[in-house]
């Protein structure tokens, strides 16, 4: 069945009139009563604190090739596979962007193992703590 209208424009209408934020439409057109379900989609937490039992456990059962940089949605280790993909890594983001704090995570994690590493920081500022 061809819908006679633009499925953005209604996800903006119904977004709008309702006030939600972040959500997903999933259009469902076909049989005798077509419909459209909307979610409310799951956020990542602000922060992965390392004191925070869970995000300990996730970094501890996390492959030796795969440090953990983070967490996703639904509670997930979002990691880097330097195995699968390549045993470089570029962290790139504007002032305040976490780059700091997403290499330290790598470093450490990679240092625990046995690992080497290398920090290239052109300012020479900011990574104190890779110093020696």
């Amino acid at each position: 069945m061809h819908l006679r209208f633009s499925r953005d424009v209604v996800a903006d209408l119904i977004t709008q009139k309702l006030a939600l934020e972040g959500v997903t439409f999933s259009w469902h057109p076909a049989g005798a009563r077509p419909y459209v379900l909307v979610k409310k989609t799951r956020r990542p937490p602000v922060k992965a604190l390392f004191k925070n039992p869970t995000v300990r456990e996730l970094v501890a059962n996390a492959p030796e090739s795969a440090p953990v940089i983070g967490i996703g949605a639904g509670g997930r280790a979002v990691s880097v596979d330097l195995d699968a993909e390549s045993p470089h890594i570029l962290v790139n983001a504007s002032a305040g962007g976490g780059k700091s704090v997403t290499l330290r995570c790598i470093t450490c994690q990679i240092l625990h193992h046995g690992a080497q590493a290398y920090v290239l920081d052109t300012k020479r500022i900011s990574h104190p703590w890779a110093r020696g």
